[in-house]
């Protein structure tokens, strides 16, 4: 049987006009086979169709003798003789498969056929159609009256093909002008975005001018990041009235057709869902579908999305619907480009005001604090020449000393702060910790009210490692004023209590003397 074998697509190179055979034609044909399967004497007699990726097989003769009958209608498989005519475009005779280096694993063969002549079929433009067949189940050679009579039925099968082309090109006439008219609304639609902040909302709309243009039932775009990954955008223009949620999405991207076109990078066209294998039947996806057409929308290298169209009839998406939607794929990767970048400006905007939230909160909290103490912090930037400058102090610095940043950012204007008698001692520590050994130091200040007050300061060194140079001196810095006068005044009272203990020890000796005497 036919299910043994795996189905697989024809070449990449195929790329054949593709016309639905109407039922009335198919009738035909099947008298056709039938007709010259009686007469040749064959166990097989059959027509083929090359669609853009696969091998139908259209008719077979009706005959308990013939093994594909069976299952039709049904793919002809990749590694029959039929689909080596097709990738010829030439007719092929095999007297005898069994002597035919061909025949490993040729589907033909496993079911028991050791004679094929395979004649190609042409639509009046020249493009191939497909096969007309004859196999049977012993070798044979056929006679130049059987040759004449099997060339005869593929004029006849081409004739009909001619009369099919003819009045469907009259017909696409008319339905490409609608579809030209429909693409540049879509092209208008698209370009208009630039000016409209909903762009899923135009992405809707474009959607519902691709479907006009295909005809299509169902639509779905499926909206992919930069990392490939299903996005919450999925848009969809929904005439069956399903709900396909976003779960489902990532499991067709990851096992259906849409996972094929994701991996593969190109257009899927498939004429009948029941005999396609990269149809992946779930319970959510539609079962109304029975031709299906899935587009891959290329942003440059980046797979920007996938749009699936479906249809409830088979066959009815072919190479004219592609010819227009390839394009327009073009287009809606524009769209949908601006819509990841908007999505990514507008994850910064959340991602800055959160930021600048809780900065705003942790300026709140230093405030209140920086207000209960007075610490203070601040930084010095050194220059080339070995000076530095103050570059910056926190607000408890003003509060203690009362100037402003803008004196103390003048040249020299740190020595305003600096008691005269402590001015040697603040340079000689300025000097250590340029030559990188800082520690602690204390020394008065003068205010701008001119109080003397003492601080205690700790440094630390911000060092270039490419330049090899100091670039910067972070300080802190504690009033200790209060702290000095405790001690002067803890040392003032200790030498008042050294001296009465000494004026009392000397009273003591001197009544120890009165005593005596």
């Amino acid at each position: 049987m036919l299910s043994e074998f795996t189905q697989r697509p024809l070449a990449k190179s195929i790329h054949q006009a593709y016309y639905p055979v109407p039922t009335a034609i198919l009738a035909k044909w099947q008298k056709t086979v039938d007709l010259l399967a009686c007469v040749l004497e064959v166990a097989v007699a059959r027509i083929t169709q090359a669609t853009p990726d696969q091998l139908l097989l259209l008719v077979s003769n009706q005959s308990p003798a013939n093994p594909f009958f069976l299952e039709k209608p049904a793919f002809v498989y990749y590694n029959s003789y039929c689909a080596q005519v097709v990738l010829s475009a030439k007719p092929l005779v095999v007297i005898n498969t069994e002597l035919d280096g061909r025949s490993e694993h040729n589907s033909d063969v496993t079911l028991g056929m050791l004679a094929y002549e395979g004649l190609p079929l042409f639509w009046p433009s020249g493009e191939l159609f497909g096969t007309l067949a004859v196999l049977d189940k012993t070798p044979r050679t056929f006679t130049p009256l059987q040759e004449q009579l099997l060339q005869h039925f593929k004029e006849g099968c081409e004739s009909e093909l001619k009369i099919l082309f003819n009045e469907s090109h009259e017909r696409a006439d008319s339905i490409h002008s609608s579809q030209n008219v429909l693409f540049q609304k879509l092209v208008s639609v698209v370009h208009a975005a630039s000016a409209n902040s909903n762009l899923l909302a135009t992405l809707q709309n474009a959607m519902e001018v691709v479907a006009s243009i295909t005809s299509a039932e169902y639509g779905s775009m499926i909206v992919l990041n930069e990392k490939g990954a299903v996005t919450d955008n999925i848009i969809g223009l929904n005439a069956w009235g399903l709900d396909i949620k976003e779960a489902i999405y990532s499991s067709l991207i990851e096992y259906g057709l849409a996972g094929w076109v994701f991996r593969q990078r190109e257009v899927a066209l498939v004429s009948d869902t029941l005999t396609d294998s990269r149809w992946l039947r779930l319970p959510e996806q539609p079962s109304q579908a029975r031709s299906a057409l899935v587009v891959p929308v290329m942003r440059g290298e980046l797979l920007a999305g996938i749009m699936v169209l479906l249809h409830s009839q088979p066959s009815h998406f072919g190479v004219e619907q592609i010819k227009l939607i390839v394009p327009a794929s073009e287009h809606l990767a524009l769209l949908l480009d601006n819509i990841r970048l908007q999505g990514l400006a507008r994850q910064e905007k959340e991602s800055r005001q959160s930021t600048e939230s809780q900065l705003y909160l942790s300026e709140g909290r230093y405030q209140a604090i920086s207000e209960m103490t007075s610490d203070f912090a601040f930084s010095l930037v050194i220059n080339s020449n070995g000076s530095f400058e103050v570059e910056w102090v926190t607000d408890a610095f003003f509060r203690v000393t009362n100037y402003s940043l803008e004196e103390l950012m003048k040249p020299e204007g740190w020595k305003l702060l600096v008691h005269p008698d402590d001015a040697a001692q603040a340079v000689r520590y300025a000097k250590s910790v340029m030559a990188g050994h800082a520690g602690v130091v204390e020394f008065r200040i003068i205010t701008r009210r001119g109080e003397v007050r003492w601080v205690r300061l700790y440094v630390k060194r911000e060092w270039d490692t490419e330049k090899r140079k100091l670039i910067r001196i972070l300080g802190a810095g504690q009033d200790i004023t209060e702290q000095k006068q405790a001690e002067e005044a803890l040392q003032h009272a200790n030498e008042e209590l050294n001296g009465w203990v000494s004026e009392l020890e000397q009273h003591t000796r001197e009544i120890g003397l009165l005593n005596e005497m």
